[in-house]
């Protein structure tokens, strides 16, 4: 370090020398006298050169402007030794310049003095003054005293005494002369959260690709790459923790290095929050990450991850994730959320997004803005539909996966799908195509789930499934007693699942992200659709009638041919070409589409529920129980909702509506009357009454028909459309290749009274139609006279009665017409 020296002026003609230094003893006095005319002023600096010479009083001020305002003032007592900054009372090194000590007289009569500004409230001025001072003492100084101006400079209070010389020279010797101790160290300032980050947080150049920090001696790098926040992912479950109390913040990051190569950008994923402050954890994520040099400290992590909380925040996107899927409303619109984002009316936008867990993230649709192919995709599933020989299997579980993804639930009862058939029926193949529906991803991974031996997993089957479905599948005869115990717990508690609410109130284990591991949580409330396929439905000894009833059961024959084509190769193409998710998005937007037009979900939930109510109140002559028809009303409104969604982009004409609305009402009217009689006790006494069950249902299903005496429409020539309706009925027996069940007829009269009339069957005919179910395929003649012996109309002691049919007399089993009607008035009546 060099010096500057400059004289100091000469003393005014005719001045005391005494006046001027007062308060001086005689000993400095007489110091100063023998020293003044070397006298001087010295400022210290990079690049000038002086002598540094001992004195006995020294002045050492801070800041170019005040040594150059105490040069003026002059004192031919005091050497006034100046640096351009309090910083630079230190060296680089941290220690003294040497020039200080080399100021210092030998024999240990120097007193130092040091003049500073704002010391009460600078904490780093005060610092360095002090472990100036204690050098000093170390060197040699006599004394070492501190002069404290206050809230002004020295250069202020100088120009306040204008321009004379004397009151100037004067005020340094009193500065001097008034010098006392430091006093103590100034607190810390009290500043805002918002004002400390900004002091401290460092500078993110993502062009020089570095974090730094600007201090007075040059760039402070703190890592060696910079980052910023492109979007910020708030996750919470809204059902189990409305509050977002819990809620787990994720963060994208865009990070740039500066390589030999030039500069690189990656973009990092899904950094938790509290990751911020670990940069190695995400640095590590990238290529070469590992190389990246990163300051050390905890103070310095903060200060990182404070400038990249900082750092263009107004640019970051805000976005919600909520741990479930379904309809939401958000920012005032009704949307669905899945794992692609969330669908409004104008398709998909990224407002929110479903963030679920492991498999269930699959479950995914694409953005619907091109419509080009809205109506192809309609037509594929239409055309799948038609490649089914069974109606059922596609409008049960096809209408049950409708209605709740249009945000209706499992109906009031609850609806679990179970379809059952053998080894290669291809039961399998039609839920892989339902399946597809909600991503490609979803439908491959089949069977989602399975009962053998996995009871204590399904608890968190579904979880988060809100308007959505699961697929579970492998539900079989088990060989040993214990799977057979594992596999009915399970599907008690798949069934319960699904029409109790999620997990079905059970306690659901969920993943802690911050500890990664699996905790006890809470029950979840979602409310999934299952769909169960295998080779057993759920019996009457596995599970109680409760569970039972809520069932909706597909049944594929042994031996069936559920395919038009003969083969499952092109129905697999219907599921393999993408536009299944393609169609469940673009009917999930038209969902969204017609919520706002109803004016939001309560009146649209409000309309269909209106819509199912009638239809479970028009089938209260059904002879099953309310919770049957609640549960057969579910697919049938389901399938309603989509074929109004197909007229509507005019994939079908109203004529195709109402027909397949007919044919979903014949469908599952049937398979209501066959689902109530799977909980008939089947007792000797009342066996009769699940046969007649099903005879019925194979009526109302057009598999079979009963010939009346009379016609059942109005013989009068007035009634135009007698004929037509006739025509209808043969039709329809024609098109679903019906059976004749049996003929009415009426017997003798009694003494005093009308006709009976009853019910004549030939066996043969009813059997054909019994053996079409599983429960009945063994059934024989014999055991089918024995089981209506107790209200069979019998010839003496046979259990038969001959009957006249197209002109032959044929054995029939014959029955009181009120006793297949189930009610004397229905009896009147049909007489």
């Amino acid at each position: 370090m060099r010096l500057r020296t400059s004289n100091q002026r000469a003393p005014i003609p005719g001045e005391p020398r005494e006046q001027r230094q007062p308060q001086m003893s005689d000993s400095s006095t007489t110091l100063v006298d023998t020293e003044l005319a070397d006298a001087r002023t010295i400022l210290i600096s990079a690049d000038r050169q002086g002598d540094a010479v001992p004195r006995s009083k020294l002045l050492i001020v801070a800041g170019l402007e005040n040594w150059q305002a105490a040069e003026s003032a002059g004192s031919a007592a005091i050497l006034t030794v100046g640096l351009q900054r309090a910083s630079e009372w230190h060296g680089v090194n941290g220690a003294p310049h040497e020039d200080l000590s080399r100021m210092v007289r030998p024999d240990g009569t120097t007193e130092a003095t040091i003049q500073f500004t704002r010391v009460e409230t600078d904490i780093a001025t005060y610092d360095a003054a002090v472990a100036l001072g204690s050098y000093l003492t170390r060197v040699g100084a006599k004394t070492v005293s501190f002069a404290k101006i206050g809230v002004a400079t020295l250069e202020l209070d100088l120009e306040t005494l204008g321009d004379d010389p004397k009151k100037k020279s004067e005020y340094l010797d009193r500065l001097v002369a008034n010098a006392g101790t430091i006093g103590r160290r100034p607190a810390a300032p009290k500043t805002s959260a918002a004002s400390s980050r900004q002091s401290i947080a460092p500078i993110v150049d993502l062009e020089a690709g570095q974090i730094y920090l600007e201090r007075l001696e040059g760039r402070e790098v703190l890592m060696e790459a910079a980052a910023r926040r492109l979007r910020t992912v708030t996750v919470y479950d809204d059902l189990r923790d409305p509050g977002a109390r819990k809620a787990l913040h994720l963060h994208d990051l865009e990070i740039t290095v500066n390589t030999s190569a030039g500069l690189r950008t990656y973009e990092v994923q899904g950094v938790r929050d509290a990751d911020l402050a670990s940069p190695r954890r995400w640095l590590n994520r990238i290529p070469g990450g590992t190389s990246i040099a990163v300051a050390t400290g905890a103070h310095v992590l903060r200060a990182i991850e404070s400038a990249v909380r900082a750092h263009e925040y107004d640019l970051v996107v805000e976005s919600v994730a909520l741990r479930r899927t379904g309809w939401k409303e958000i920012n005032g619109r009704w949307g669905y959320l899945s794992a692609s984002g969330f669908m409004t009316a104008d398709g998909l936008t990224d407002d929110a997004v479903s963030e679920l867990s492991e498999r269930m993230r699959n479950i995914r649709y694409p953005d619907t803005v091109d419509r080009s192919r809205e109506v192809e995709a309609a037509k594929n599933t239409m055309a799948a539909f038609e490649e089914l020989t069974d109606p059922n299997l596609f409008i049960g579980p096809w209408g049950a996966i409708i209605h709740n993804v249009a945000g209706l639930g499992n109906g009031g009862a609850g609806c679990v799908v179970a379809i059952q058939g053998s080894k290669g029926s291809g039961k399998t193949t039609v839920v892989s195509f339902l399946a597809a529906h909600a991503g490609s991803s979803f439908s491959s991974d089949l069977p989602m789930a399975t009962i053998d031996g996995s009871a204590s997993n399904l608890g968190r089957l579904g979880a988060g499934l809100e308007s959505s479905f699961i697929c579970v599948d492998d539900a079989r005869k088990r060989t040993s007693l214990k799977k057979a115990e594992n596999e009915a717990e399970g599907i008690e508690r798949l069934l319960r699942m699904g029409y109790a609410g999620g997990a079905a109130r059970y306690t659901v284990s969920e993943f802690d992200q911050e500890t990664q591991t699996w905790t006890e949580g809470l029950p979840d409330l979602a409310s999934p659709l299952v769909i169960l396929s295998g080779e057993t439905l759920p019996a009457g000894d596995e599970n109680g009638a409760s569970s039972r009833e809520r069932i909706y059961p597909v049944q594929i024959p042994k031996g069936a041919e559920i395919f038009e084509s003969g083969n499952a190769r092109r129905f697999v193409q219907f599921t393999e070409n993408g536009l299944p998710e393609q169609h469940l998005a673009h009917f999930i937007r038209w969902c969204a589409e017609s919520i706002e037009d109803f004016g939001g979900m309560e009146a649209w939930r409000s309309f269909w529920k209106e819509a199912e109510q009638g239809f479970v109140d028009r089938k209260a002559k059904l002879p099953v129980s309310i919770r049957v028809r609640e549960v057969a009303s579910v697919p049938h409104t389901g399938f309603v909702i989509w074929l109004r969604y197909l007229l509507e982009i005019g994939v079908i004409d109203r004529d195709e509506f109402f027909f397949a609305g007919k044919l979903a009402l014949i469908t599952v009217d049937k398979t209501a009357l066959d689902h109530g009689t799977l909980n008939v006790p089947m007792t000797t006494a009342a066996e009769f009454e699940s046969i007649l069950a099903t005879l019925r249902s194979s009526i109302v299903g057009r598999q079979g028909y009963v010939r009346y005496l009379q016609s059942p429409f109005d013989e009068s020539a007035g009634d135009p459309t007698r004929v037509e309706r006739e025509q209808q009925l043969e039709s329809d027996q024609g098109r679903f290749g019906a059976r004749l069940v049996g003929v009415q007829k009426q017997g003798r009269s009694t003494k005093g009274g009308e006709a009976e009339l009853f019910l004549a069957m030939q066996p043969s005919d009813i059997l054909s139609l019994l053996h079409r179910e599983p429960r009945f395929k063994g059934l024989t003649e014999s055991e089918l006279l024995k089981a209506f012996e107790e209200v069979s109309i019998k010839d003496g002691l046979k259990l038969t009665k001959m009957v006249m049919i197209d002109g032959q007399r044929v054995k029939t089993v014959s029955i009181p017409w009120s006793v297949w009607t189930g009610t004397p008035d229905d009896a009147e009546a049909a007489a």
